[in-house]
């Protein structure tokens, strides 16, 4: 396990944490919709103004999120194909693994900020009603999976020129995919930001468990091969 990277981890959800208290007490005021107050109420409504509401940014932030959405669902596909093809839980690689326990600490996270701790509303009305603002699902989505990718698929990938075609496709994606996010206004500012922190903290929470999953994998192919080297022996000295 990279120590460092983990240390980076714990402090950028540790900036997220502190974000979030300050988000929750300081400046709230009610200049969300049906009166609902929003913390950091005097940057959020200036960036508001500036924004607006666009529906048009709305739909292209909705398609990226689409994007990223099949990007989870074809790396659950290679992890059912390892499965099916090495017939064996541990045959799969332990950085899939790991990518899947992001996964799930991203949706309960989610599921926390929406259904249980409410800091802010949205600057707009979802039918009539007011919904859950902070953080942004669709920025911490984009920041988490398309981060963690760039790092499943480097060590997958052997050539160089790959991997920065690859690299520059996730982050144009990414940048596409909060930017459309931002300029649509259907968060306040200070969801973005949240959104990127805990985002950040989940990709270097990853690294840490899947440079480390990457050595376990090349031992675990160099025993095998060891094995085979055995029994190979052991059946010409029996012949």
């Amino acid at each position: 396990m990279d120590m460092k990277k983990l240390k980076i981890s714990g402090i950028l959800f540790g900036c997220f944490a502190f974000f979030t208290i300050l988000i929750r007490f300081i400046d709230r005021k009610a200049v969300g919709p049906l009166e609902s107050k929003v913390g950091f109420s005097l940057l959020n409504n200036a960036v508001k103004k500036v924004v607006g509401y666009s529906k048009m940014w709305y739909a292209l932030s909705s398609f990226f999120g689409i994007i990223v959405i099949l990007v989870v669902v074809g790396f659950a596909a290679l992890g059912i194909y390892e499965l099916i093809r090495r017939k064996s839980l541990t045959g799969v690689d332990p950085d899939l693994y790991a990518l899947a326990v992001i996964y799930v600490i991203m949706a309960v996270f989610y599921i926390v900020f929406d259904k249980v701790i409410v800091i802010n509303y949205r600057p707009v009305l979802e039918g009539e009603e007011l919904a859950a603002s902070y953080p942004s699902s669709h920025t911490l989505m984009a920041v988490t999976v398309l981060g963690t990718a760039i790092i499943a698929l480097y060590k997958r990938l052997k050539e160089e020129s790959t991997r920065r075609v690859v690299f520059a496709c996730a982050m144009l994606l990414m940048l596409l995919a909060v930017l459309t996010r931002f300029l649509s206004g259907a968060h306040w500012f200070t969801d973005i930001i949240a959104s990127f922190l805990l985002g950040a903290s989940l990709v270097a929470l990853y690294s840490a468990f899947a440079e480390y999953s990457f050595i376990l994998r090349k031992q675990i192919k160099q025993s095998a091969q060891k094995n085979k080297a055995r029994n190979r022996e052991t059946e010409y000295e029996d012949d």
